[in-house]
C-alpha cells in the first residue's frame, strides 16, 4: 500500500488540495499502512529485520517509503533490545550493532546507551574510593603481567589494548583522570588516603 501510494504522483505535491478526494483517500491509505507496517515490523527480531532490508528497500528508499518504516523499526527494535542492559552485556554486542557494514544510526543508538552505562560505573568508581582502588588495581595487575610476559612488542600491544580499552579498565582510567590523578596508563597501583582532620 505505501508503494501505490507513492505512485499517485499528483498526491505527491508538497500541498495537497483538500477538494481532491482521490488524493485525500490515499493519504488516509497510506498513513494507515504506515502504523500497521510499523506495529507488524516492531514484532520482529532485529535479525529478522535485517534479512529483509532486501524486501523493504530493494526499489525505493525515499523518506516515508516502506524502506523509511522499516529503517524506523529497526531504531526502535535496537533501543527495545538494549533497554536494561549493563556495560558488559553492550559490550559484548558491539561487533552485532556496530559492524564494518557501517550503519551510522543502529550503532549512534548502541553508542548513545553504552555512554549511559559509562556515565553510571564512572559515576560509581568517583564515588567509592575502595571500589575504584580494587578497579585500577585490578588492570594495573592484568596490564603489568603482560608488559612482563616475553611476548612480541606486537602481542604485548594487542592484548594490552584488549584491556585497557574494555570494562572495566576504560572507566577506571576515566575515574583516575577525573580525580586528577593525571593520565593513567597502569603502571602503578593507585592508594588513596583518606584526610584526617585534627
Amino acid at each position: 500500500m505505501i508503494a501505490e501510494y507513492f505512485k499517485q504522483d499528483e498526491c505527491q505535491k508538497l500541498f495537497l488540495d483538500r477538494d481532491n478526494y482521490h488524493c485525500v483517500a490515499w493519504k488516509s491509505l497510506y498513513e494507515h499502512a504506515l502504523i500497521e507496517g510499523k506495529e507488524q515490523l516492531s514484532q520482529e527480531s532485529f535479525a529478522d529485520l535485517n534479512r529483509k532490508e532486501s524486501i523493504y528497500c530493494g526499489l525505493d528508499k525515499r523518506r516515508g517509503s516502506a524502506c523509511d518504516v522499516w529503517q524506523q523499526a529497526r531504531e526502535a527494535r535496537v533501543y527495545q533490545d538494549l533497554a536494561g542492559l549493563d556495560i558488559l552485556a553492550l559490550e559484548a554486542l558491539k561487533e552485532e550493532y556496530c559492524s564494518a557494514k557501517g550503519e551510522y544510526q543502529i550503532c549512534a543508538v548502541w553508542k548513545e546507551r553504552w555512554q549511559e552505562q559509562n556515565k553510571h560505573v564512572v559515576d560509581r568508581l568517583m564515588k567509592d574510593d575502595a571500589l575504584f582502588m580494587e578497579r585500577y588495581n585490578h588492570c594495573t595487575t592484568l596490564v603489568e603481567e603482560i608488559r612482563h610476559s616475553g611476548k612480541s612488542w606486537g602481542e604485548r600491544n594487542r592484548l594490552e589494548r584488549e584491556i585497557v580499552n574494555h570494562y572495566p579498565c576504560v572507566q577506571a582510567a576515566e575515574a583516575y583522570r577525573k580525580r586528577g590523578l593525571s593520565r593513567a596508563n597502569f603502571s602503578t597501583s593507585v592508594v588513596l588516603e583518606k584526610n584526617v582532620s585534627k
